[in-house]
């Protein structure tokens, strides 16, 4: 211990004289350290850290799969069918996200909230830290009690002990406060609010209707595939029972953490590949940085060597540097890593579940202690070897002093400068395919036109408009109201706003085409609308018309569909004038007139295709069907040519106009939709690219270093030949080809890994191929332009070397 404190002091005393080395170095390890425990901290917080469910990886999802592969929604009688047959689970709930007034309680709020089944918290084991849940049965009929999230608890009712048995106002009914669910508990959407289902209640309690999600949690000996088998069973004894409901339908048996996770855990991946990348370029520029000190230090070693040190404790000396170096370019990368993550909070990424648990903890800091101990001991043990393999004797004698590096040495150092620019290029090949994919999806055509518009939302409160009639009435007023503002062209709702903001789907029939196959029915999206909806949102009238006023006021059944529906269902036919019928022709149908085509908007995100979709007026919907889509938000879209934040006090007081205790959130340009569907791609491309030029910096130091080190290892040679006569040019010439070579074939390298590695970015891709030629030979050629750049000041350095002076160092 005593010797080993003493190579740490003489690490220590060591580097302190040499302070450029010191500082360049560190800033290297900083950077490289500090983006690797960045990107841990994320891969931690949202891949890592264990859900806050007890035996969470005992959590499942099941959804019901129908058509071609597609997943989607349960339906009531299904879920209370699965619960009493499925034999793998020891509790199953079923959830619907909805949107809830909170009145009466400061400034009226739109809140997130859901309807959950009576065994929803038994589920997914998070008790109430007051009160209780949902008793059995209270989740038939209507319900009148509500759990509060610990969040909404603290912010808006102070913490209140006695919160229990209080009655509060939402959606415009009374309702009984009967527990508080703990801040860990933020399931389904963040939710706010838990109210009871009401199983047997409208729409939603036919077995055709599907409009819940299910989480279960599997009994002790269950396995995922015996569940899946089990639930296959179940959903064909369904099948046989309720042909008409569920054939063709089948279950989808999900990890709840790989639900919860989503699409980005390949992003994820992918950005701890590439961070990890820019950690082996940094540890190949110390790890050359060390090379050239050792040379510079051969004496000091033969010294050393011939006073009695083993090789094992000259082994240890360079290595007590290198880790001491590693160990404070990590505490240094903390703090990297701190501003990084803080930096990336700040953006508020879309699409990346977790964010509020990403963090530096416990865990990153080991990691980071981790990984700078072993970077130490990678870039350290090589020139290490190095000094302690060097013979004492012919330092003594002057041998290597003002000559070239031994042949070996110089091949591994120039290795290390191909390494680090192979895998430079591989990195930047992988940013640029991102930044052409942002560019290629942000210039998809939407199927809308966003400039101009604004939308909010808010819920219909049921309580207070108990009707159809009434709900609809009320609707129709605020957007009376909202045609009013001054500056206001048009004004429309949906269920539910284009790219990814919800939607609604069901089986559809063309009027004289033969009944479809039970399970093989066509299936398109409904778009439930009222106003000048689809003129305020400037979807393109292709032929005939919209809804309008007529069509909101009763009289024939009409819709309208998009230019994907009449290629899908009607290619050979002209679309006007047909009908088309919700479900099956057999089942009492509803025949709509088909009186215009509008073009295709991309309502699932711009990377999907658009889908078959139907427009069709909310006034001549059923009461019946409209029951399952007032616990929803409804979105409003206004169009006008003033600018966004002066719209929005005016907004606010045509709704409050109507209806004073009467919330709206997400108040927001349409240009934000856009915005948002791309933002997983750009979150990926901003880290990728900053990753990319970071390895691109440090591998032009890497170039210049290794370049700068030979041409001062060569002075007596360079000096030698211009004394004989040589040009500037051809010895300017002879170092740029050496160092050309060296970039050369770290790019071929490069290309080769390139190819294999980024087939990897399919599923961030978009509309470019992993392989694109003009691509990968466009990044081949900047980075062999930086190369160039690189190698050019030493290349002119060392055609002012001084005949004289370098034979008169020798």
């Amino acid at each position: 211990m005593d010797s080993l404190m003493q190579d740490v002091r003489y690490a220590l005393r060591s580097l302190i004289k040499s302070p450029g080395f010191t500082i360049v170095t560190l800033l290297t390890l900083a950077l490289g350290i500090g983006a690797n425990s960045a990107i841990f901290s994320v891969v931690n917080g949202v891949l890592i850290r264990p859900l806050p469910y007890p035996d969470a990886d005992r959590l499942v999802v099941i959804r019901e799969t129908y058509g071609a592969g597609q997943v989607g929604s349960v339906s009531g009688p299904n879920f209370l069918s699965w619960k009493e047959r499925g034999r793998h689970f020891s509790s199953m709930a079923a959830s619907r996200g909805i949107a809830a007034s909170l009145i009466g309680v400061g400034e009226p709020e739109e809140l997130s909230a859901a309807l959950v089944s009576a065994d929803f918290f038994k589920t997914l084991g998070l008790a109430p830290i007051l009160g209780r849940g949902f008793l059995p049965g209270e989740d038939q009929g209507q319900g009148t009690v509500v759990v509060l999230s610990e969040t909404l608890w603290r912010n808006r009712f102070g913490a209140d002990s006695t919160i229990v048995g209080r009655t509060i106002n939402v959606s415009g009914k009374p309702y009984s406060v009967i527990g508080v669910a703990p801040a860990a508990l933020a399931y389904p959407n963040a939710t706010q609010l838990w109210l009871p289902l009401g199983f047997g209640l409208g729409q939603s309690s036919h077995r055709a209707s599907h409009s819940y999600d299910v989480v279960a949690r599997l009994s002790p000996t269950a396995t995922m595939a015996g569940t899946q088998d089990d639930m296959n069973a179940v959903a064909r004894a369904l099948a046989a029972e309720f042909p008409e409901a569920n054939a063709g339908r089948g279950t989808s048996v999900t990890p709840f953490v790989s639900d919860a996770i989503g699409s980005i855990r390949p992003a994820l991946l992918l950005l701890t590949g590439a961070v990890g990348l820019v950690l082996l370029i940094a540890c190949a520029n110390v790890a050359n940085l060390f090379l050239a000190r050792a040379a510079t230090r051969q004496r000091e070693v033969a010294v050393r060597s011939a006073l009695g040190a083993s090789r094992w404790r000259l082994v240890r000396q360079v290595l007590a540097e290198a880790v001491l170096l590693s160990v404070t370019g990590g505490v240094l990368g903390l703090l990297v890593a701190s501003w990084s993550v803080d930096a990336l909070l700040a953006l508020k990424p879309r699409g990346i579940p977790r964010l509020s648990e990403i963090t530096i903890d416990a865990r990153v800091l080991g990691f980071t202690l981790l990984v700078s101990v072993v970077v130490g001991i990678a870039f350290g043990l090589a020139p290490a070897l190095v000094a302690a393999a060097n013979d004492p004797a012919d330092s003594f004698r002057g041998e290597g002093r003002g000559t070239s590096a031994g042949r070996h040495r110089r091949r591994f150092r120039t290795g290390l400068v191909v390494t680090q620019i192979s895998l430079a290029l591989v990195l930047l090949v992988g940013a640029a395919l991102l930044i052409v994919s942002v560019r290629r999806l942000a210039g998809v055509d939407p199927g809308f036109r966003p400039e101009g518009a604004v939308s909010f939302q808010f819920t219909i409160p049921s309580a207070k408009y108990e009707d159809a009639a009434s709900q609809r009435a009320f609707v129709t007023r605020v957007l009376a109201g909202l045609e009013g503002i001054p500056g206001v062209a048009r004004s429309g709702a949906v269920f539910f706003l284009p790219l990814g903001n919800g939607q609604s789907n069901g089986d559809v029939s063309i009027e004289g085409d033969p009944p479809p196959a039970l399970g093989h029915e066509r299936y398109a999206e409904f778009r439930i609308v009222m106003g000048s909806y689809i003129e305020t949102m400037g979807i393109t009238l292709r032929r005939g018309r919209t809804l309008n006023k007529e069509d909101a006021g009763g009289g024939r059944l009409v819709a309208v569909v998009n230019e994907a529906f009449a290629r899908s269902f009607l290619a050979t036919r002209d679309p006007l004038g047909r009908r088309m019928t919700f479900g099956s022709p057999t089942d009492d149908p509803e025949w709509r007139e088909i009186v215009g085509i509008v073009g295709d908007v991309h309502h699932d995100g711009l990377s999907r295709p658009a889908q078959p979709e139907v427009y069709v007026a909310a006034q001549q919907l059923s009461a019946d069907f409209w029951s399952v889509f007032v616990p929803l938000p409804i979105s409003f879209v206004v169009r006008s040519d003033l600018p966004s934040a002066s719209l929005t006090p005016a907004i606010k007081a045509a709704v409050h106009d109507v209806d004073p205790e009467q919330p709206i959130s997400v108040l927001r340009p349409v240009g934000e939709l856009v915005s948002d569907s791309v933002a997983r791609y750009r979150f990926s491309m901003l880290l990728l690219t900053f990753f990319g030029g970071l390895a691109l910096t440090l591998a032009a130091v890497g170039v210049y270093g290794v370049m700068a080190y030979t041409v001062s290892q060569r002075t007596r040679e360079l000096g030698i030949r211009l004394a004989l006569g040589a040009r500037a040019g051809s010895v300017r010439g002879l170092v740029l080809r050496q160092g050309l070579a060296m970039a050369l074939a770290g790019i071929i390298l490069g290309l080769v890994g390139s190819l294999a590695l980024t087939r990897f970015l399919t599923t961030q891709l978009f509309g470019v191929s992993p392989t694109d030629p003009v691509v990968i030979m466009t990044v081949a050629l900047a980075l062999a332009a930086v190369s160039v750049a690189a190698c050019l000041v030493p290349a002119v350095r060392a055609t002012r070397v001084d005949p004289i002076e370098a034979l008169r160092s020798e």
